[in-house]
Order: structure tokens, then C-alpha cells, then sequence
């Protein structure tokens, strides 16, 4: 009788005896029939004809090339990968010059429009290429997609994941020998009759827009690149050194641009300000005729800021903003519109604004639009001019369009003259009408200040 031991012993001797031979064993094996198949092609070669060997030797040559291509291809996008999820991160456009001298400062390798066209085909949607803006102005933009094929950076998570996709449309390619390509956006309205006689009629804002985004580019451009690899580590300190201070020099141009730009901002704003309590204190003398004609300053003060339900205002404003309103109200308006009487018994009313019977509100809102156009030209001309249109460009880099002198001006397409021209007139005339109002307005201040004087002095 068999004990469970033997039982279990006699089990285990079968079990390893039906089991497959080890992997050291299946390495021996493998290797052995791997070592023996050179011999047979040597012997099924020497019967072969001399154009089968020739080409044998063409497709394996043709192979050895898409593989040193698809190495540099996966190299290249990479390096794109990992740059734009960077600019990103400063939430810009990543122009694609920029971006083509970064990734070949990055990865060692050229990036051209033909490999370039390559990665956008085998991406299938995580980089897309567009163009940004229009007219003379626009600029190759590269960014990265999600899924969805919505603009997102991917995470630290996602970016192996990308490379999987793109390295399985990479070797599918290779099996192949057929490496897809799409073709890079053509510029929009680049030829044509249509694109010409839109060139043609072209407005001067475009034109200094077109200009501004032009010496922008320029000064990217302009930026020293960093040291290539095998560089000593003093040039490579020396080219970090270099390139953070133009980066600087570039950053510090912008951010007084910005700054130019807010103090106009603010300007319009106290502008149209100014012409929000006009409209209230036009209601406000509207209640009475005569001296009734009138409100306080506090009055107008809860008005525009809506303090009080009996008076409301469509665009309220803050208490700072609502008293710097008032007070550029007073000194446009003092004589022109109305005049201020300082209060006697009343310790809450502040003043006194009483109409005057031959005043008129229309000069000073005639001043204030004059105004706000005024401003608003400013900062269409700064915000067309660019903050690096006056920037020095270095040594290598394209400097940007000079503007039109009076001789390009004169050979102008006829449509282009006639258009600038209209625009010269329409600027004169404006011009003209608020220095007409002005003139006038002031004028019948100085009337009514000397009849005021003349009165207080017979009344004495």
C-alpha cells in the first residue's frame, strides 16, 4: 500500500518531467538555429543570380535608412513634446521659427519642413500647426492637442502614453517602407488676385499691426541661441548668460508697453466716467427751470454711484472713481455749463450746482468726446506700434519693415491712396470741429466770467 508521501513525490517527478525545457535551454536552442541559418543562406546565395543579390543589398540598405530616419524622428518629437509643454505654461503661441531652433538646439537634429510634415502625420492630431493672424503679419503657430483635438498640454502622466501612439503609427510606417507626410497650411490670402488687391487695400491700423507682429518675431529671432553639445562648459555658461539677458531686455520692453497701455486704460476710463455723470446731472437739472434748476454735489455723488433708490445710474461707479468723475465734470462744466455755489447752512450737501439760463451741457460733452477719441487714437497707434518696433535688432536677425515713405505713398495702388487720403481728411476734420468747440466754449466762458465780474461790481 502506497503512502500519501510517495504519492506525492511520484506526482511532483512527473510534473517537471512534462514541463518545457528551460530558458537557458530555449536560449541554446534559439541560438543554435539562429547560428545555423547564416550557413544556409550562404549556400542558398551562391545559387542565387546576381540581380537578386543586388537586390537584397538595396532593401536591406533602404531598411538601415528608415530606421536611422525613424530614430531621428522619434528624437524630434521628443524634443517638440517637451518645449511646447513648457511654452505652454507661460499660456502663449509657440511660433514655429522659435520652436525649430530650440528643438535643433535640443535634440542635435535639423528640423525641416519635411520631417517636420513627417511627425504632424504620425502625431495624428497631438501636434497641430496653424497659422496665427492675419495679412503680412501671420506666423506658423505649433501646439499640442488632447483626444479630443481640444489645445491642452499634457501631463507628466500622459506624455509616455504619446509616445507609445506615436512610436506604434512609427513602426507600422517602417513595415511599410511608406512614411506618411501632411503638408504644412498654406499662408492665408498668400496668392491670388484676391490676396493682391486685399493687400491693396489695406488699412493703416493693419499695416502698423502687421508691422508690430513682424518686429516681435524679430526680436525672438534675434535671441542668442544656447551652445550646441560638445561645447566647454564655460561657452555654455557664457550662452545662458547671454540669452537670459535678452530674454530680459525682452520681458522688461513688453512690461512697459503694458504699462503705457493701462495708463491710457485708465485715462479712457476716467474719460467715460466723466461722460456717465454727465448724463446724470443732465437728468438731475432737467427736474426744474430757473435757479430750480439744480443739485447738490452730494446728490449726484449717490447718483452716479447708486446709493440711493430714488436716483439710479446703468453704470455705477466706486466712490474714488465717482468724485474724480465730478471733480473733471467741474472744471469742464464751471461757467461753460453751470455754476457752483457753496453751501451756507447745510453741512451735507457740499455745493450747490445751479444751471445757468444760457448754459449748454453740449459743449462740454463735445469735450469729453473729443477726449475719449483722442485717447482712444493714442492706443490704437501704441497698441499697432508694438513694445519692439524701436527695439535694436542683433547681428543675423531680419529687421522688420520700415514704414512708407512719401514716395511709396505716392506709387500706391490708386484704391490704397484714396483710401489713406479719406482717412488723413476724416482725422482733420474731427480734429478741427473739437478745436472749433474748444474754442468756442471757451469763449463763452470768458463772457460769462466778465458779466459775472461786471455784476458783482455794480452790486457793490
Amino acid at each position: 500500500m502506497a503512502t500519501p508521501k510517495k504519492d506525492s513525490l511520484s506526482k511532483s517527478i512527473a510534473s517537471l518531467l512534462e514541463t518545457t525545457p528551460p530558458k537557458t535551454l530555449r536560449k541554446r536552442l534559439a541560438g543554435d538555429s539562429i547560428s545555423a541559418s547564416p550557413k544556409r543562406a550562404s549556400k542558398a546565395s551562391k545559387g542565387a543570380s546576381p540581380k537578386k543579390a543586388v537586390k537584397a543589398a538595396s532593401g536591406a540598405a533602404e531598411t538601415l535608412s528608415q530606421d536611422s530616419e525613424a530614430n531621428i524622428l522619434t528624437k524630434l518629437f521628443d524634443g517638440i513634446e517637451a518645449l511646447l509643454r513648457y511654452t505652454a505654461s507661460r499660456r502663449r503661441h509657440t511660433p514655429l521659427e522659435s520652436l525649430r531652433q530650440d528643438v535643433e538646439d535640443h535634440t542635435s537634429r535639423s528640423l525641416t519642413d519635411d520631417r517636420l510634415e513627417k511627425v504632424l502625420a504620425l502625431a495624428d492630431g497631438m501636434i497641430e500647426v496653424s497659422w496665427i493672424g492675419s495679412g503680412f503679419g501671420a506666423y506658423l503657430a505649433v501646439e499640442q492637442r488632447d483626444e479630443d483635438g481640444k489645445p491642452k498640454a499634457p501631463t507628466a502622466e500622459e506624455l509616455p502614453q504619446r509616445k507609445a501612439r506615436f512610436q506604434a503609427a512609427l513602426s507600422k510606417a517602417v513595415q511599410s517602407s511608406d512614411l506618411p507626410r501632411r503638408p504644412l497650411p498654406p499662408r492665408p490670402g498668400a496668392s491670388g488676385p484676391a490676396a493682391a488687391e486685399g493687400a491693396a487695400t489695406l488699412s493703416q491700423a493693419e499695416v502698423e499691426t502687421s508691422r508690430a507682429a513682424t518686429a516681435a518675431l524679430a526680436a525672438v529671432a534675434a535671441l542668442p541661441p544656447l551652445a550646441r553639445e560638445g561645447s566647454s562648459s564655460s561657452q555654455k555658461m557664457e550662452a545662458l548668460r547671454a540669452r537670459v539677458r535678452a530674454k530680459k531686455a525682452f520681458l522688461e520692453r513688453e512690461a512697459a508697453h503694458e504699462a503705457q497701455i493701462q495708463q491710457l486704460d485708465a485715462r479712457i476710463g476716467a474719460s467715460e466716467d466723466a461722460a456717465s455723470t454727465h448724463k446724470v446731472l443732465t437728468q438731475l437739472f432737467a427736474r426744474g427751470e430757473g435757479r430750480a434748476a439744480a443739485a447738490t454735489e452730494a446728490e449726484l455723488l449717490a447718483a452716479v454711484c447708486n446709493w440711493s433708490y430714488a436716483v439710479q445710474c446703468k453704470r455705477p461707479l466706486s466712490e474714488e472713481a465717482g468724485r474724480a468723475a465730478i471733480a473733471r465734470l467741474k472744471a469742464l462744466g464751471v461757467g461753460v455749463w453751470f455754476q457752483i455755489e457753496e453751501a451756507v447752512l447745510s453741512t451735507t450737501a457740499g455745493s450747490y450746482w445751479r444751471r445757468l439760463p444760457s448754459g449748454s451741457g453740449g459743449a462740454v460733452q463735445e469735450l469729453i468726446e473729443a477726449e475719449l477719441r483722442q485717447l482712444n487714437e493714442e492706443k490704437s497707434k501704441l497698441v499697432a506700434k508694438g513694445a519692439h518696433s524701436d527695439a535694436a535688432v542683433s547681428i543675423g536677425a531680419k529687421a522688420p519693415a520700415a514704414p512708407p515713405t512719401a514716395e511709396a505713398e505716392v506709387t500706391a495702388p490708386p484704391a490704397k491712396r484714396a483710401k489713406i487720403e479719406a482717412v488723413a481728411k476724416a482725422e482733420e476734420k474731427s480734429q478741427e470741429k473739437a478745436n472749433a468747440a474748444k474754442a468756442k466754449a471757451e469763449a463763452k466762458a470768458k463772457v460769462e466770467l466778465e458779466a459775472k465780474k461786471k455784476a458783482e461790481a455794480k452790486a457793490k
